[in-house]
């Protein structure tokens, strides 16, 4: 992973090739989004050529090569080189952090995620000198700041400010992006891990290595370049900025890394003290550095030509002077920012209201430090200013689209208030500069009259409540202007008028008006609007749309066909348009006109499967309704995969969807850093093992499981039941008549959907969480698929919760009539009962399967983990220790004299080798029995989830049986961890999974795990162990089933009905298929429901359960989240610990519930859309 033995003395080699030959570090990686990371650092450093130092396995090289970089990986360890170049061959090296095998400067930008904190102190500064010497570029890195979980292998354990100094003593300066990777609460408190992102200083080791931001690890540089990345949002593309600066100026770097600006211009009073920022950042020809002396100089020389001025002074001579507003362009932003504790705080600064107009306003305080900003746009009416359009840079091609210069009285206008992404956000401001033009009688017959009727008329539009009155003076307005507009040769004028039409026909349907609104759009299609430009298509699109919902909803068929064909042509003809118009100059394209045209394309979508859906409504196939759900539901698909920031409700709207992204960004990162934590997720699983798991040797049935399989196995022979509840099905939908003659279930798919869900809907809310029918069958389809494809013919089930989904196999398999059934097997074991069979020699043994989760035990749990317990009294007496000195629970076991002194004792030697003999000898028998031919060589098992940990041991007892011809291949509803997981041991999530990438839905099936292993019960107590008997029978022996009473009085009702309704759902399946991917996103819907949204009676019917626990710790636990009302100030404080990573383990087995009853309130919404959001 890092180097060799070196002047620490710390032997690197031999540590990490052990470290990456044990078993639970096989497959393991310090991050948990693999693809996200990859995200992070092609968007922080580009692309170009990568070396990951202490790479491991590789697959961050593998994953950054995928996406086109050149990525080479080095690590210690031979072991896992070996492994990263079976896969990637070529790319990998086996070598030291501290004298790396490559050339100066060959690599563009050196990425490393936890290695260095593995490099003894006394080696960092000479790896971070290797990293200097093989970079040309950058350094992306990921440092733990905590000591791992087995409390050894980090050897250096700072902070950030600790590395970061490192880094700049050792030739370094921070990268811009830093800010834009790391948030506020990242910086602002410790985390078990920090991102830091470097540039090579060329200066170093000549130049100022002490001065400026870039170099500091002092609160005050953070707060200063922090408060610019917030600055960035007010630069648009093509911007000109000036930057004046009390300081040193680096907060211009900033901008010119973070935004789109054209040019940024920096006006320093400490020139001087930037020697180190300017050797990093000062080498391209947009960042320009100025003294402050130059200032007015500068102003002079670009007047009307500067789009923002920032200035960071507390100079009041510099912002009450009048060379900022001379250069500014008309509509451009003073951009006033200062630290709150500068004198100049009393100092109120207003620039003249007939100058500028208020914008925003903000603040950002980080670490103890507070700057506040306030931003003024310069009035946008200043006609001695020639225009300059900096956004796209020209104004043609292509032909009319952004030649606002032509066509405006003020070409400013357009751009303050009306072009998206380049307009104020501030809609008072555009409300107010619209109605100024409106109220010239100059401007009546011009663009800019008619672009300000269609920005009022449309907030008007969004009101929810608006007078007919209202309405009919607004659209007496449009009529007005409209009528007084002949001979057109303006074409932002013609394309308002166009835009105008299309607004007054919703205005008429907000009124009521549906002839009088079809009457317009059908005076609305007739413009050829490629006169103007193709992008004005999407209005025309959406007339003939809206055209054809009219007349469908009267009736009127065959107008409502003409329309929509109509539009489905009409959209085609401008998508074909020539591609100047939809890419401007091809040398520097335009921005934004390719996004109407997918806008287009998707109105395209809507027309082609409206005419579908009509025409087959026509023909009888679908109801009514359906003509506008088919194509509705295609548009939201299409929109959601390209547009998930798109604006929904117009701009109202946009600014609280922004915010909601914007938390659920910063959630996201929050819970990202928790979930990749090597040693706390130990802690957070076994907290929810602890509460949750509900999978081995939990739940006892009332009755026997023989009657339930013989009715299972009378409903496989006869069919007789199923073939009834088809029949009632069919009877009920007459729709779907034609299902029984050739082709029919194929043409009927459309409807399949919808009488799935009225199947669920029947029976929902009747019984707590019965939707888990539906995941199940997903579980139960997909299992049956893949033992169909990999041509299986025994499945064994892992009890406890394999009994039941063996009995949904069953139905399942039966339901299908294969000409050869899969056999299914019940074979009773548990992590307990499977444990000692697995382990080795005791003088090889170090228990790991044990301790790696439970360190903190007695010696009583320890034997009562291996079903040695019987034994204890007389070992302590062998042992020479006091009765009950057993019970005594070491703080860590493993390492606890008296755990060493029983491995050594001869009585304990004898009694493990002996019982593990016995054991396997049994075990082995025990399988036997169930299979033609004696236990083969490759098992394919099926359990509930969530690291396969019983498959683990099995493994390993099979593999000393079989050596390496020995494989299991395991089958989970889910995976959350992988375990001792390899290619003989393999393990597949069906439903969910987070090995090597999240699947669809993950993080709505993790919440709260424990559901299904609460339904999913079994009528016997857990297996403890497995005793040949002289006739050569095996017994296998129980734990007491003490959780019967519960599951009679409980559970057994639920999950009875959960089983009636997953055979409806297969029944309802059989004659009414729907395609995989639907029933996966049904699936997801429903269980989001019952996890994000259940009901009180649900709630309460969970938390009146128990758990008991039968390995490791021996202990009951009940479903609780909190028995006292918190406080506010509780909340508030569970809150921030949740948002800092701080006690995870406090978000116990279902983290909606802990957040709902310990957080501020709406915080489990914006948690619950936080994971939908992830989940989509």
């Amino acid at each position: 992973m890092v180097s060799n033995s070196t002047g620490s003395g710390y032997d690197y080699a031999g540590q990490y090739n052990d470290f990456w030959s044990r078993s639970d570090r096989m497959g393991t990686d310090s991050y948990l989004d693999r693809n996200e990371l990859v995200d992070s650092i092609i968007e922080s450093v580009g692309y170009g050529k990568v070396l990951d130092l202490g790479c491991g396995e590789g697959r961050l090289v593998r994953a950054l090569t995928e996406r086109g970089l050149d990525a080479y990986g080095l690590d210690i360890s031979q072991v896992a080189i070996n492994r990263a170049n079976s896969y990637m061959p070529g790319r990998f090296f086996c070598g030291s952090a501290l004298e790396l095998p490559f050339d100066d400067q060959e690599f563009d930008t050196v990425v490393s995620t936890d290695c260095l904190e593995h490099i003894h102190p006394d080696d960092v500064p000479r790896a971070i000198a290797e990293i200097r010497r093989v970079c040309k570029k950058h350094a992306y890195l990921q440092i733990a700041t905590t000591q791992d979980r087995d409390g050894h292998w980090h050897l250096t354990v700072e902070g950030r400010d600790w590395w970061e100094s490192s880094f700049f003593k050792n030739g370094f300066v921070r990268n811009p992006t830093y800010y834009k990777i790391n948030s506020l609460a990242d910086l602002s408190s410790s985390h078990w891990q920090i991102t830091i992102l470097m540039d090579v200083n060329p200066s170093w080791p000549n130049g100022d290595l002490t001065a400026g931001a870039f170099t500091s690890v002092a609160a005050e540089s953070h707060a200063y370049l922090a408060v610019y990345k917030e600055l960035t949002e007010f630069i648009k593309p093509g911007d000109v900025v000036f930057n004046w600066s009390d300081g040193s100026g680096e907060g211009g770097a900033v901008i010119r890394s973070l935004s789109n600006a054209g040019s940024v211009s920096l006006f320093v009073a400490e020139e001087s003290e930037s020697q180190a920022w300017k050797a990093s950042s000062n080498r391209n020809s947009s960042l320009k550095l100025f003294s402050c002396a130059d200032f007015q100089a500068e102003c002079l020389n670009a007047v009307g030509r500067v789009n923002v001025v920032i200035i960071d002074s507390t100079k009041p001579s510099v912002l009450q002077c009048d060379d900022s507003y001379r250069a500014l362009v008309p509509g451009g932003r003073l951009i006033r920012l200062h630290a709150v504790s500068d004198l100049a705080e009393a100092f109120e600064f207003a620039p003249p209201q007939s100058d500028y107009v208020f914008e925003k306003s903000g603040e950002l305080s980080l670490l103890g430090v507070t700057y506040k900003y306030s931003v003024y746009m310069a009035s946008i009416d200043q006609p001695h200013k020639s225009f300059v359009s900096s956004v796209h840079g020209y104004n043609a091609p292509p032909l009319n689209l952004i030649n606002f210069e032509r066509d405006y009285v003020n070409p400013w206008f357009p751009l303050g208030a009306v072009v998206n992404g380049v307009r104020t956000s501030n809609f008072e401001l555009i409300g107010s500069m619209c109605s100024r033009v409106l109220a010239e009688e100059s401007k009546v017959n011009t663009a800019d009259f008619g672009a300000s009727l269609c920005v009022m008329g449309y907030r008007l539009l969004e009101r929810q409540e608006v007078s007919h009155d209202e309405l009919k003076r607004y659209i007496s307005m449009i009529d007005v202007f409209c009528t007084a507009q002949v001979d057109i040769q303006n074409a932002h004028l013609f394309r308002w008028l166009v835009s105008l039409s299309y607004l007054k026909a919703k205005l008429l349907l907000k009124a009521g008006a549906l002839d009088e609104a079809a009457a317009e759009l059908l005076n609305l299609v007739k413009h050829d609007v490629r006169r103007f430009s193709p992008t004005l298509g999407t209005k025309i699109v959406s007339a003939y749309i809206d055209l054809g919902n009219i007349r469908c909803a009267l009736h009127d068929y065959e107008s409502a066909v003409d329309s929509w064909t109509r539009g489905m042509h009409t959209g085609i003809e401008f998508l074909q348009a020539d591609e100047v118009e939809w890419i401007g100059d091809p040398d520097l394209p335009i921005k934004g006109a390719l996004y109407e045209a997918t806008q287009i394309a998707d109105l395209i979508n809507t027309c082609t499967l409206s005419l579908r859906a009509l025409k087959l409504y026509l023909a009888g196939v679908l109801p009514f309704n359906r003509i506008w759900e088919d194509a509705s539901d295609s548009v939201f698909k299409i929109n959601k995969k390209r547009f998930n920031l798109l604006e929904k409700q117009g701009a109202r709207l946009a600014s609280v969807e922004d915010a909601y992204f914007a938390q659920a960004d910063l959630l996201e990162k929050r819970w990202d850093v928790m979930q990749s934590m090597e040693g706390m997720i130990q802690q957070r699983d076994e907290a929810i093992a602890h509460q949750g798991k509900m999978l081995e040797e939990r739940w006892e049935a009332m009755q026997s499981m023989e009657a339930m399989i013989e009715e299972r196995w009378a409903v496989m022979q006869s069919m007789e039941a199923m073939i009834e509840e088809r029949d009632q099905i069919i009877a009920q939908h007459q729709t779907i008549d034609f299902v029984s003659h050739k082709g029919g279930v194929a043409e009927c798919k459309v409807e399949n959907q919808r009488f799935l869900e009225e199947v669920l809907a029947s029976v929902a809310n009747q019984v707590p969480f019965v939707d888990l029918a539906l995941t199940n069958y997903v579980f139960t389809a997909k299992l049956y698929e893949a033992m169909q494809a990999s041509d299986v013919r025994d499945l064994f089930f892992f009890a406890r919760e394999g009994q039941s989904l063996k009995q949904m196999f069953d139905f399942y398999q039966a339901s299908k009539k294969p000409k050869m059934p899969i056999r299914t097997h019940y074979l009773q074991v548990s992590r307990r009962s499977t444990l000692l069979l697995s382990l080795g020699k005791l003088e090889e043994e170090s228990f790991d399967t044990l301790f790696r989760q439970y360190r903190q035990l007695s010696i009583s749990e320890f034997l009562k983990s291996l079903v040695l317990e019987e034994h204890g009294p007389h070992l302590e007496q062998v042992l020479g220790v006091a009765p009950g000195a057993f019970d005594t629970v070491e703080h860590d076991l493993p390492t606890a004299s008296v755990f060493t002194d029983l491995l050594q004792l001869q009585e304990f030697k004898h009694l493990y080798e002996a019982e593990r003999a016995s054991r396997s000898e049994a075990f082995l028998a025990y399988i036997d029995s169930m299979v033609v031919g004696g236990v083969p060589s490759e098992l394919h098992v099926v359990d509930v989830g969530w690291k396969g940990s019983i498959q683990d041991n099995v493994f390993n007892w099979l593999k000393r049986l079989r050596g390496d011809a020995a494989v299991i291949k395991g089958y989970y509803l889910g995976l959350v961890a992988p375990g001792n997981l390899n290619s003989n041991n393999q393990k597949n999530g069906l439903v969910f999974s987070n090995i090597n990438s999240l699947s669809d839905g993950f993080h709505v099936f993790n919440e709260n795990r424990s559901l299904f292993e609460v339904v999913l019960h079994a009528d016997h107590g857990s297996a403890q162990k497995y005793i040949k008997e002289s006739n050569k029978e095996v017994v296998v022996v129980q734990d007491e089933f003490l959780e019967k009473q519960m599951i009679e009085d409980k559970i057994l009702t639920v999950s009875r009905e959960m089983m009636r309704l997953f055979e409806k759902v297969v029944n309802v399946m059989a004659v009414t298929p729907i395609a995989e991917d639907q029933l996966l996103r049904l699936a997801i819907k429903r269980h989001a429901r019952m996890v994000f949204e259940p009901t009180e009676s649900e709630v309460q019917w969970l938390l009146g359960l128990s758990h008991r626990e039968n390995f490791g710790v021996f202990a009951e636990s009940r479903f609780i989240v909190s028995t006292t009302k918190p406080t506010l100030k509780d909340r508030v404080e569970f809150t921030v610990n949740l948002l800092l990573r701080r006690r995870p383990s406090e978000l116990g087995f279902w983290p909606w519930l802990a957040i709902k009853a310990k957080g501020v309130i709406g915080l489990s919404t914006v948690y619950k859309l936080f994971r939908l959001w992830k989940s989509r």
